[in-house]
């Protein structure tokens, strides 16, 4: 991973291989639910802002990867919250 010295992106890998492999991640609901926030931010406000205001123009493969990043956030959120639902709901049935 290369750090650059500009706005966006700060962080660059060029190699594809590594680019295609999945990781697992463990986080908190804090952290997933900030994750969502900052990509909802990203794809609604900081697109729509002109460069020199700290808008930023991503590629269109770019905006669908934030956009899946945003998505796989909030639906892990929701499972969270249903299964604190679930739970709460069994501790009151016995």
């Amino acid at each position: 991973m290369i750090e650059r010295k500009i706005n966006y992106p700060a962080y660059l890998q060029k190699d594809l291989n590594i680019l295609q492999q999945k990781v697992a991640m463990y986080l908190s609901y804090e952290q997933i639910l900030e994750m969502a926030n900052i990509f909802y931010y990203i794809n609604k406000v900081a697109m729509s802002l002109p460069r020199f205001l700290g808008g930023i123009r991503p590629l269109e493969s770019v905006r669908i990867l934030h956009k899946s990043i945003h998505d796989a956030a909030i639906n892990c959120c929701m499972s969270l919250e249903d299964k604190s639902r679930y739970e709460k709901a069994g501790s009151t049935n016995e």
